[in-house]
């Protein structure tokens, strides 16, 4: 079997499935066609007055620049930040980067433990790097940052940079109540991996007015962008405080040479469709995850935080028996066609899903269809119905939406959509 043909399977399954998993997104046929186009094929470098006086130039750099270029103009336009960088290739190249950049041999950074919901690949990075870590206490009742405990562990510790490193936040962190906690000196980074797309849309939270140096992340969660890195800092090289200065001086050459152009197009076009239809998008993305969430619990399902409307984001997070359970309910899912992720619990503890409505929105998916879904998810975990009959109902769905929304080009039918990644 050659991997053309891998693909196909892949392609064809995709179009007879739902997915809810929440760190990916779908591209429309235009950041598709950036991801496919002759940029692929070409570097992309800093100019002479960016780059190591012994890096390499390259030629015909002329619209591969403007490409970067722009895209970075739509960064800082879509987030509001004076500074934006898009070479890094990764959400975990723009931790490194950020972590490496901004913390001093031997410092010292607050972020949030795994068991709360941060991404855990942060403490590692801390321990190669010789930085000590610790974890911003976090109240049960609120599913949130406790201020007043954040209040008694900063008089004792000062910290070089507070690091908000989420990877399932359900709702807005309190950054106005810990930026007054810590001062103006200290570096606060907004981790917007999953959150990025109803921020850029206007319907989360506003990192910068709020207290944050620095947005950071991957683009393909929430933002339907590729899979990529970008960084965006409320002040330009020229602050004093050389956030922004610090950053760029590092990103190249030791984490970043070639820029990859073809995933830096693929983010301009998402950012280009943010900047047009993010504000519908977005509002539309925590409609759903609310609905879903209310319809999986009004079948009985131990969704949290019900006593908070579920969920402000584009997740959603329900609590199962045990972790064996989780992985048996896991495939029950798979064998219907509808994708979830399997995860420890943040915060209250335990094993479950966390389900995330950004994919289903793009497709154009409302409240009436992922109520929907929620009802064959509690029927496939209660095994109230033979999964041919779940399963017929879930491809029946996915033809129905088969179209990718919030974009300028004419909808694509997601099956033939043709990516070069």
């Amino acid at each position: 079997m050659r991997i053309t043909d891998i693909i196909n399977k892949h392609e064809f399954k995709r179009t007879q499935s739902i997915n809810l998993v929440a760190s990916e997104n779908l591209m429309s046929a235009e950041a598709c066609q950036a991801l496919q186009s002759d940029l692929t094929n070409r570097y992309c470098m800093p100019d002479e007055k960016n780059r190591p006086a012994d890096m390499w130039d390259y030629p015909n750099q002329e619209f591969t620049r403007a490409v970067g270029d722009q895209t970075e103009r739509y960064v800082r336009e879509v987030f509001g930040g004076l500074y934006a960088d898009v070479r890094p290739l990764s959400g975990n190249n723009v931790a490194y980067v950020i972590l490496k950049s901004l913390v001093p041999p031997n410092g010292k950074v607050f972020s949030i433990a795994g068991e709360n919901g941060g991404h855990f690949t942060t403490a590692e990075i801390c321990r190669r790097e010789g930085f000590s870590i610790y974890s911003l206490p976090y109240n049960k009742a609120t599913g949130n940052i406790d201020i007043e405990k954040v209040r008694e562990l900063a008089s004792k510790i000062k910290p070089d940079l507070v690091f908000l490193d989420a990877s399932m936040q359900l709702f807005p962190y309190p950054l106005r109540e810990l930026r007054e906690v810590f001062g103006p000196d200290v570096i606060i980074s907004f981790d917007a991996s999953h959150t990025m797309g109803l921020i850029a849309g206007g319907s989360f939270q506003s990192p910068f007015a709020e207290g944050a140096d620095i947005i950071h992340g991957s683009t393909h969660k929430s933002l339907f962008g590729p899979q990529k890195g970008l960084i965006t800092c409320k002040n330009d090289v020229d602050h004093p405080d050389r956030v922004s200065a610090r950053i760029k001086e590092i990103v190249s050459p030791l984490f970043v040479s070639n820029m990859h152009i073809h995933n830096v197009a693929a983010l301009g076009v998402a950012l280009e469709e943010m900047k047009e239809f993010g504000e519908a998008y977005s509002k539309q993305v925590i409609i759903n995850s609310k609905s879903f969430a209310k319809a999986l619990y009004a079948e009985g399902m131990d969704v949290l935080y019900p006593e908070k409307d579920f969920t402000e984001s584009h997740q959603v997070i329900c609590r199962v028996e045990s972790k064996e359970k989780m992985k048996e309910k896991m495939q029950l899912l798979e064998n219907i066609y509808i994708h979830a992720n399997g995860i420890k619990v943040p915060i209250l503890g335990g094993f479950g899903f966390r389900f995330g409505l950004a994919e289903v929105t793009r497709r154009g998916m409302k409240e009436v269809d992922v109520a929907q879904i929620a009802k064959l998810v509690a029927d496939c975990f209660l095994e109230r119905k033979s999964p041919v009959e779940m399963r017929k109902t879930v491809v029946d769905l996915s033809h129905q939406f088969a179209n990718i929304e919030y974009a300028f080009s004419s909808p694509s039918e997601i099956g033939l959509m043709k990516c070069a990644e």
